[in-house]
Order: C-alpha cells, then sequence, then structure tokens
C-alpha cells in the first residue's frame, strides 16, 4: 500500500518520541530502589517486571483481548500456563531475556516464602551459597545485556554488584518492551494510514484518467495529528 511522505515521517518522530516517553517513565521507579534493603529490592523488582511483561502480552494480543486474564497468570508454573510461555510461544523475548526474568524469579519464590528472610537476606550471602555451577549460571544470566571482551570480565558485576547488574538488565528489558510495544501500536495505526492514503491516490489517478472506481465507505484517520 501507499504512505503519503509527511506521514511516513511523522509516524517515525511520533514512534521515537513515544519510546523515549515510555522509557523514562520508570526511572522514578528505579531511582526509588537504591535505599531499599536487598530483601525489598528483589520482591519489587519482580513486581515490577512482571506487571512490565503483562502489558508486553496485552499489546500483542490482537483482535482477541486478553482482559484481565494475562495478569491472573503466574509468572512462571511446572505446568506450562503462565505469562512466560505466552511470551516464548509468541517469541516477545530472546532466550536470554527469559533466562534472566526466570532467574531473578527464583531469588523472589525463595524469599516470598520464607519470612525469616526479610530481615536477614542478603546478596552477599545469597552469591557466596552458590555452588560453581549456578554462580557460573548467575554470572551469565543477570549479564546478558553484555558484550564480553578479551580485556575485561564482564560477568563479574553479577557477583562485585549484583543490584547494578539486575537494574542494568531490567533497563535493557525496559528499552525492549517499551520499544516493542509502541512500534505494534504504530504499525495499527500505520496500516489505518496507508489505506486512506492508497483511497486518495487511486481516487486522484481515477478522476485524472476520467475512470470510475469503487469507493470503499471506510474512512480512517490519522490518530491524533496536529
Amino acid at each position: 500500500m501507499y504512505l503519503r511522505l509527511e506521514h511516513a515521517e511523522l509516524l517515525i518522530r511520533r514512534t521515537s518520541a513515544e519510546i523515549e516517553q515510555a522509557i523514562a517513565s520508570h526511572k522514578n521507579f528505579l531511582d526509588s530502589l537504591q535505599g531499599d534493603s536487598d530483601w525489598a529490592f528483589v520482591i519489587k523488582m519482580h513486581a515490577f517486571l512482571e506487571a512490565l511483561v503483562t502489558s508486553l502480552i496485552s499489546s500483542h494480543s490482537g483482535a482477541f483481548r486478553l482482559g484481565d486474564i494475562a495478569s491472573r497468570l503466574p509468572m512462571n508454573s511446572s505446568d506450562g500456563i503462565s505469562k512466560l510461555e505466552l511470551v516464548k510461544a509468541n517469541s516477545l523475548l530472546g532466550a536470554e531475556q527469559m533466562r534472566f526474568i526466570k532467574k531473578l524469579g527464583e531469588v523472589r519464590n525463595q524469599l516470598a516464602h520464607e519470612v525469616a528472610q526479610v530481615d536477614s537476606f542478603s546478596f552477599a550471602d545469597y552469591i557466596a551459597n552458590l555452588d560453581g555451577n549456578q554462580l557460573k549460571n548467575w554470572r551469565r544470566d543477570l549479564t546478558f545485556f553484555l558484550i564480553e571482551d578479551d580485556g575485561r570480565n564482564h560477568s563479574n558485576l553479577a557477583v562485585t554488584d549484583p543490584r547494578l547488574a539486575i537494574t542494568e538488565a531490567l533497563f535493557d528489558l525496559i528499552c525492549h518492551i517499551e520499544t516493542a510495544k509502541v512500534v505494534n501500536d504504530i504499525d495499527s495505526k500505520s496500516q489505518n494510514i496507508m489505506r486512506e492514503d492508497t483511497k486518495e491516490l487511486v481516487d486522484s489517478l481515477a478522476e485524472k484518467l476520467g475512470v470510475e472506481v469503487a469507493s470503499s465507505a471506510h474512512s480512517f484517520e490519522l490518530g491524533g495529528q496536529s
């Protein structure tokens, strides 16, 4: 289909602005965690991440609206009925991103089910009790967003400053998810705009050529155009 240049430029500007605004809207939440205990940090991070994943699923549900069904599903489940299974089935996140979410979920579940950990949990103690294989996976899963090079072992961040590693990993997911949500919404709007632009082009050509063309009764609008 046809898309007028000014409409294409408007969509590009709007996409960029909406992505930037969506990402910036989460800054206050990330900043608010700095004074929390490690226990509160994990619980809040996971709750925020679950809400973020739910919004991703809902934004891609298409004509079949999930309503509040997605929000009632657990983040992960052994029976395969969960938010992460919906994400995986629709390829909404990559394998490395999924591993990070599951790893944070493992820590969260341990804390949520052991009341004594409210006052005693610390990342330092948690990491100290990991065996060799668990520590390897911890490094890998918390630093999926980093690029390794020969000069630096970036995965040490997961051990030396796990809160920073988790925050940076979450920010990577925020960027990915909010971009996907905005692009998906803009793509839906652009289809309507393209149909309208194509109709106008065909009608204009038909008028110039003196040809009668069947016209659709539907009208499409560029929502929000100023």
